[in-house]
């Protein structure tokens, strides 16, 4: 019975995919959909950084970050949402457009950009 056991155990790990390689190439371009979503405080000509996440495009104009990084907007209205591209050399300003803080998700749409 233990023979049967250890057979049937080898053969189901025989059967197990192995780790899949991802190809560069895919790397390469997800990584340049991801973009820093900064929450950034404007008083008069003087801004500071209150709060930064991660983001991806999903539409050239639109991207999804997770709530909580911009939820200190609800009580804020100095803060303004700057989307900055992986370059990191210019950012754009965004809105947002869908906001659900149940399933920590947003949606912004980026201005001018």
């Amino acid at each position: 019975m233990h023979r049967i056991l250890a057979l049937l155990a080898a053969l189901v790990a025989f059967a197990l995919p192995g780790p899949l390689a991802a190809d560069p190439a895919d790397i390469t371009a997800a990584s340049r959909s991801v973009v820093r979503v900064a929450l950034v405080s404007i008083d008069g000509r003087d801004a500071s950084l209150v709060g930064h996440g991660s983001g991806f495009a999903v539409a050239p104009d639109l991207i999804v970050t997770n709530a909580h990084v911009i939820a200190d907007m609800a009580e804020d209205d100095t803060l303004q949402i700057l989307i900055i591209p992986p370059q990191g050399q210019r950012g754009w300003g965004a809105k947002v457009v869908a906001f659900s803080p149940r399933n920590d998700l947003a949606l912004l749409k980026v201005i001018g950009g």
